[in-house]
């Protein structure tokens, strides 16, 4: 968040909340139909991995979507309602954004750093733990290189959607759809490489039992996503720095 709005002026961070708000709420309906959708498609199997091969990647697709519509939608109802007091700018996108992206996966990095203290104090019990206790040092890094990455990129790729869906009010309605093709396109796309490879939990952030192959990936994934999405950003600098002084 400081990489780019550092470069910019005019950043609020009141929309921040409004972004973690949204976010949470969104998770109710979002959580219920991928789980609806997930029951419908595995029926008596236990992963994806077991039902046919099609239906393993069209699945996790469809989730992706319906996740990617439910919460994009919810921020431009938002940016909508709040158009009505005070004109739109593309940094109130951004700034909605970085708050949908901030508060996604709080809750495992406070699991993570629970069962660090854990283990600093000798409590072995559970897998988990135990495999951690165990582990190379070279498979933690890259088990921890991989959820410090992710966490990295996906602020910056839902600063990229903030903006999109400030720009769909702004501009044009056909950046809402493009918001939500880029964060479904974003889950959905080291899933489907994860399958490929055969991972067995493929899209799931965890560092016990790492597969070091699907970590790697994930590493490279991660790294040239972050490298994109942030690129872009600063290329939309000069015209959110338009767009504020002109409202």
């Amino acid at each position: 968040m400081g990489l780019v709005s550092r470069r910019l002026r005019g950043f609020k961070r009141d929309l921040l909340y409004w972004g973690i708000g949204i976010w949470l709420i969104a998770q109710f309906p979002a959580n219920f139909f991928k789980n609806l959708l997930y029951g419908i498609a595995l029926g008596n199997t236990s992963t994806l991995t077991d039902i046919s091969k099609t239906e393993s990647y069209l699945f996790p697709l469809m989730g992706a979507l319906i996740a990617a519509f439910i919460l994009e939608g919810s921020l431009y109802i938002y940016l909508r309602l709040k158009r009505r007091k005070t004109p739109i700018q593309l940094l109130d996108g951004l700034s909605l954004g970085f708050g949908s992206g901030l508060v996604a996966q709080v809750f495992t990095g406070l699991m993570l750093v629970g069962s660090g203290f854990r283990l600093v104090f000798g409590d072995t019990t559970g897998p988990i733990l135990s495999y951690l206790s165990q582990a190379p040092v070279l498979e933690l890094i890259i088990g921890l290189s991989v959820l410090v990455l992710f966490r990295a990129t996906l602020l910056v790729v839902t600063g990229v959607i903030g903006v999109l869906v400030a720009r769909a009010i702004t501009e044009r309605l056909r950046y809402l759809w493009l918001a939500m093709i880029v964060e479904a396109a974003f889950v959905w796309i080291i899933m489907a490489i994860q399958l490929v490879l055969g991972v067995e939990s493929p899209g799931s952030l965890s560092i016990g039992h790492v597969d070091l192959l699907g970590s790697v990936v994930a590493i490279v994934y991660y790294i040239l996503v972050f490298g994109l999405a942030y690129r872009w950003l600063l290329s939309q600098s000069q015209l959110l720095k338009e767009k504020h002084h002109q409202a």
